[in-house]
């Protein structure tokens, strides 16, 4: 991300810690099936039901078929008879179609299952010979259970970037809340709010109101005209009205965390 003319800050000097590293276990990978296994056979079930209906209702039809007269067969009786049968095994072939598709679905969801099961044993193997504890848990608990493997529900993380743009109620609405605002902030002084207004900018004082209206977590502000050459000299400012205030620069990273439900 660009904040302009590279600027650094002058007490970016440390170095961080060197985090632990953690043996990487490589047990190869497999495809997880979109549906599980118990879903798929009872939906190639009810298929092969609608399938030997279908074919009950075929074997009626050509029984009322057989049944009429030659003089009938001729005329809208056997026209209506023979539509219905031509309606009926358009139906079983679209049956005996998604039959076979969920049969591979099945199939194939069988080999996942297989390689999930050697891979999740490779993986506690790996684990037991580190001195880790492994629990390996199913999709299925996942996807129909998410209670028992999930913590409580929790309130998300809100990042707002404006870039260049002048204060206004829509970038206000929008930083409500905001875990990370990023803001323009072309120019310094609260002097030059009448410049900043002409050419659809922001000064510092002007993001740091907006931060503190909105109710912004962090500030921080990007964006700087040529003209400042070194942001954190007006960063006071800025802090004065939103104590959470930052000057962005090149690089800068943070990791935003959620905010756990105090029990």
């Amino acid at each position: 991300m660009d904040f302009v003319n590279n600027y650094q800050p002058k007490s970016d000097k440390k170095k961080s810690k060197e985090k632990e590293e953690i043996p990487e276990i490589d047990v190869g990978s497999f495809e997880i099936p979109s549906e599980p296994i118990d879903r798929l056979n009872k939906s190639l079930e009810l298929t092969n039901e609608k399938i030997e209906l279908a074919q009950e209702k075929w074997k009626q039809l050509n029984r009322e078929m057989a049944a009429l007269s030659d003089k009938d067969m001729a005329g809208e009786k056997g026209n209506a008879v023979i539509e219905k049968i031509n309606a009926v095994e358009t139906s079983m072939l679209k049956l005996q179609q998604q039959s076979e598709a969920t049969k591979a679905k099945i199939d194939k969801a069988m080999q996942a299952e297989a390689e999930a099961k050697k891979l999740a044993e490779a993986a506690r193997q790996a684990a037991e010979a580190l001195g880790i504890e492994c629990i390996v848990l199913k999709a299925e608990a996942l996807a129909d259970q998410p209670a028992e493997v999930l913590g409580a529900p929790r309130k998300g993380l809100r990042f707002v970037f404006s870039g260049d743009s002048a204060p206004c109620p829509a970038l206000e609405q929008a930083a409500q809340g905001a875990d990370l605002l990023l803001c323009d902030a072309t120019y310094a002084l609260p002097e030059q709010q009448e410049q900043a207004a002409q050419w659809g900018h922001s000064t510092f004082g002007q993001s740091a109101a907006l931060a503190a209206k909105a109710g912004a977590k962090r500030l921080w502000l990007v964006h700087y005209s040529p003209m400042v050459t070194d942001p954190e000299e007006h960063l006071a400012q800025a802090q004065s009205i939103f104590p959470a205030a930052e000057c962005g620069f090149d690089g800068k990273r943070i990791t935003l965390h959620y905010e756990e439900n105090e029990e």
